[in-house]
C-alpha cells in the first residue's frame, strides 16, 4: 500500500481527528483518490478493526473493556455485528450480568427491534431488571427494567405493544414500568392492550383511565362485574374519568356496600360528578376507622360547609394519629366560614396551634381574618398569629388588621419575636436584607429565607453580607448562603471557600458545588468529576447545574457522560437542564436518546424541549409558603429545603424550631438534616 493510501486509511478510521500542526494547513488530500483505499472488510483488518476485536472486548474480564465492546457493536450497521450484539445477551452470558453493558445493549437495540431476537432480548431485560430490589445494583436494574420498557414502547411497534400488554396483566413493577412506557408511546389500536377482554389489573385500568380514550368504556363496564374488587373500584373511578354516564349511577348503589374500597371508590365518583351530594355521602367514611385517613383526603380535594361539624369534631379527637388531626385542620381551614374559623381559633393555644395558625392563614373569607386579628391582640397568641399573618399577606394579600402595630411590639420582645418581625419586614417588602437592624447574626436566618421573595437583589445581599463577615458562626453563614441562590458563580467568595463548605456537607453544601462547577477551575476539575460522579444525589444535581455554566467547551461531554447510568431521575433532570444550555454537538446525541427513552417523563419534556432550542429553566418563584416546626429545639438549626424543581436550599429555623419557607413553585417539597461530616 502506498504512503498516500495509508494516509488516507488513517483519515477514513479516525475521521473526528486532525492531522493539522500549530502554524500549518492540514494536508490536503484529494477527494478523487480516497475510493482508491481498500475496503476495512480485506484480509487482517477484519480481525483488527471489526468483530473480532468486540468479540475479545465482550469476553474481557474488565466491564470497561465489556461496555466498549458493545458500544462498538452498537455503532455498526453491519448484519453481522447486530447477530453478536444480540447473541451477547443469551441469558447467563458474562455481558447480561453486567448491568451496565446490557443497558446499553438495550438502548442499541431499540431501532432493531423488526427482528424477534432483538425484540426479546429487550423483553427479558424488562422482565430481569425487576428482579433485582436490593443491593447497590439495585437502582441500575430498575434503570435497566424501565429503559426497556421504553425502548419497546418507542420502537417495538405493534408487536412491541402486544409485549408490553402481557407485561402489564401480571401486576408488581413490571406492570408500573410497562404502564409508564405505553402512557408514553400509545398504542394505536386499544385492542393491544386489552386483547378482546376487559383488563384485570389495577395498573391497566389506570392506564386507561390517564389514556383518556372513550373507546375503552364497553371494556371497563365489564370490568365493574370483575371478581377483583381492586379492579372493579379502580374502573369505576376510570369511567367517571372518561366522562360515562354509567358511573354515578353504579356509585350511588355501591354508597351502601360493605367493602370500604367499594365505598370510598364510589364517594370519589359522586365528589367529581354530583359534588354536594358527594360530601353528604363522604360524612360516614369520615367517621369510620377503616375510611377516615382516605376520605380526609377527599375532604381536602372538595371543601364544603357540608363536612364542617365532622372535621371539628375529628380535630378535637385526641386518639387520632396527629397525621389524621392535621389532615382534618387542614381541610377546616379550607371549608371556611364562621364555624371552621371559630374552631380553629379557639386551637391556637392548644397542641395543634401551627397547623390551626396555618389553616387560618390560608382560608379565604373574612371570618378567618378577624380571627386572626383577633390572636395578633392576644399577648400569649401573638407570635403565632404574626407568622400566620405573614402566610396570609403572601400568598392571599390579604393581612389582618392591626399587623403593623403588632409587628412593632413584637420586635422589643423575645429572640423568636423579633426573628418573626425580621421575617415578615423582608418578605412582604417592608425593609431590605441589609437594613442596620437586620444585620444581628441571630436574626440573619429568618431576613435570608424572607428574601427568598423578595426578588434577586435581595438575595445578593446576603452575599454582601456574608463577605463583610467572613469568620462567622457557622449558623449565621448557613443562613446567608442562600444568596449563592440568586448568584450562581459564588460571586466574589473564593473557590477555596465554597470547597471548604461542600467538604463540610452542611446545608449550603449543594448550591456551593454548584457555584465551583460553574467556574470548572483546572485545579477543581478532579473533585468535581467525582462529584459528579460518586457524590450523593444533592451534590450530583448540583454540580450538574454548575457545569451548564462552565466556561469550558468539554463540560457538554462531561454531563453527557454523567448521563449515560444516572439512576436518579432528579440528577438526570439537573443534567439535561445544563445539557439545554450549552451549545456543543457533544450534547445532541444524548438529548435524542432521553427525549426517546428515558423513563421519567419530565426529564423527557426537557430533552424534547433542548432539541427544538429551548432552554430549560433551573429556579422558579412561586407563590407557596412552607411551615414546619422541629419539635424539642432550643435553639436555630440547619437544615437542607430539597424544592421540587430539584435545588437544595440552606434554611436556619427560628431558635424555638420553627421553619417558614416561602416562593416555593410547587408542592411537595421537604426538609433534611445535612448528612453527618
Amino acid at each position: 500500500m502506498s504512503k498516500l493510501r495509508l494516509l488516507a486509511l488513517l483519515v477514513s478510521l479516525s475521521p473526528g481527528t486532525s492531522l493539522a500542526q500549530p502554524g500549518r494547513p492540514p494536508p490536503m488530500i484529494p477527494v478523487e483518490r480516497l475510493p482508491e483505499v481498500p475496503p476495512l472488510v480485506h484480509g487482517d483488518l477484519v480481525g483488527r478493526f471489526g468483530s473480532r476485536v468486540s468479540e475479545r472486548l465482550l469476553a474481557s474480564t474488565d466491564p470497561d473493556e465489556r461496555l466498549r465492546g458493545v458500544q462498538r457493536l452498537a455503532a455498526s450497521d453491519a448484519p453481522r455485528d447486530l447477530d453478536l450484539l444480540i447473541r451477547s445477551q443469551e441469558p447467563g452470558s458474562l455481558v447480561t450480568r453486567d448491568l451496565r453493558a446490557r443497558l446499553a445493549a438495550v438502548r442499541a437495540l431499540g431501532p432493531r427491534l423488526a427482528q424477534d431476537a432483538a425484540r426479546q432480548v429487550v423483553v427479558r431485560a424488562l422482565v430481569d431488571g425487576a428482579t433485582l430490589t436490593s443491593g447497590e445494583d439495585a437502582e441500575l436494574s430498575a434503570l435497566l427494567r424501565d429503559t426497556a420498557a421504553m425502548v419497546l414502547g418507542r420502537y417495538g411497534g405493534a408487536q412491541g405493544a402486544d409485549a408490553l400488554a402481557g407485561l402489564l396483566r401480571q401486576g408488581g413493577s413490571v406492570a408500573v414500568a410497562t404502564a409508564r412506557a405505553l402512557l408514553a408511546y400509545p398504542p394505536e389500536r386499544l385492542d393491544a392492550l386489552l386483547g378482546g377482554r376487559p383488563p384485570n389489573s389495577v395498573e391497566l385500568v389506570e392506564l386507561l383511565r390517564e389514556l383518556g380514550d372513550l373507546r375503552a368504556i364497553p371494556m371497563l363496564r365489564q370490568a365493574l362485574r370483575s371478581g377483583d374488587l381492586r379492579v372493579r373500584a379502580a374502573s369505576l373511578v376510570a369511567l367517571a374519568h372518561l366522562g360515562d354516564g354509567e358511573a354515578p349511577l353504579v356509585a350511588r348503589h355501591w354508597v351502601g356496600e360493605v367493602d370500604p374500597m367499594a365505598r370510598l371508590a364510589a364517594v370519589r365518583v359522586l365528589l367529581q360528578t354530583s359534588p354536594s351530594e358527594g360530601r353528604a355521602a363522604l360524612v360516614p367514611l369520615l367517621r369510620a376507622l377503616d375510611t377516615r385517613s382516605e376520605a380526609l383526603r377527599m375532604a381536602l380535594e372538595s371543601p364544603g360547609s357540608e363536612l364542617v361539624k365532622v372535621l371539628v369534631n375529628l380535630a378535637h379527637d385526641t386518639s387520632l394519629l396527629p397525621s389524621q388531626r392535621a389532615l382534618a385542620v387542614e381541610a377546616l381551614g379550607r371549608a371556611g366560614g364562621e364555624e371552621a374559623a371559630s374552631a380553629l381559633a379557639e386551637m391556637l393555644s392548644g397542641p395543634d396551634a401551627h397547623g390551626a395558625a396555618l389553616a387560618l392563614a390560608l382560608s379565604p373569607g373574612r371570618a378567618a381574618r378577624r380571627a386572626l386579628e383577633r390572636a395578633l391582640r392576644d399577648g400569649v397568641l401573638r407570635l403565632v398569629a404574626i407568622r400566620a399573618s405573614t402566610i396570609r399577606g403572601l400568598v392571599l394579600q390579604d393581612p389582618p388588621s392591626g399587623f403593623g402595630d403588632a409587628l412593632e411590639a413584637a420586635w422589643k420582645g423575645t429572640p423568636n419575636d423579633r426573628a418573626a418581625v425580621a421575617f415578615a419586614q423582608v418578605a412582604l417588602g417592608k425593609r431590605a436584607p441589609d437594613d442596620e437592624e437586620l444585620r444581628a447574626p441571630e436574626l440573619s436566618a429568618a431576613v435570608a429565607r424572607g428574601a427568598l421573595v423578595a426578588g434577586p437583589e435581595a438575595l445578593k445581599k446576603l452575599l454582601e453580607l456574608l463577605e463583610r463577615s467572613p469568620n462567622a458562626p457557622r449558623r449565621h453563614r448557613e443562613a446567608l448562603a442562600l444568596g449563592l441562590l440568586a448568584t450562581p458563580d459564588g460571586g466574589s467568595l473564593s473557590s477555596r471557600m465554597l470547597l471548604a463548605w461542600v467538604e463540610e456537607g452542611g446545608a449550603c453544601a449543594p448550591l456551593a458545588a454548584r457555584a465551583l462547577a460553574s467556574r470548572d477551575d483546572e485545579a477543581y476539575r478532579g473533585i468535581l468529576q467525582r462529584l459528579l460522579h460518586g457524590g450523593s444525589p444533592q451534590l450530583r444535581s448540583h454540580v450538574a447545574l454548575g457545569l451548564g455554566r462552565s466556561p469550558n467547551a468539554d463540560a457538554a461531554g462531561r454531563l453527557a457522560d454523567a448521563y449515560t447510568f444516572e439512576t436518579e431521575p432528579l440528577v438526570r433532570r439537573a443534567l439535561l437542564r445544563a445539557l439545554s444550555w450549552r451549545q456543543e454537538p457533544q450534547r445532541n446525541a444524548v438529548l435524542r436518546l432521553a427525549a426517546s427513552l428515558d423513563p421519567d417523563a419530565t426529564a423527557r419534556a426537557i430533552a424534547q424541549g433542548a432539541l427544538r432550542g429551548f432552554r430549560a429553566p433551573e429556579q422558579a418563584i412561586g407563590d407557596l409558603v412552607a411551615w414546619l416546626r422541629v419539635e424539642g429545639v432550643t435553639e436555630a438549626m440547619a437544615l437542607r429545603w430539597e424544592r421540587p424543581d430539584g435545588l437544595v436550599l440552606p434554611v436556619v429555623t427560628d431558635p424555638d424550631g420553627t421553619l417558614l419557607v416561602p416562593g416555593l413553585p410547587t408542592s411537595p417539597s421537604h426538609a433534611v438534616l445535612p448528612p453527618k461530616p
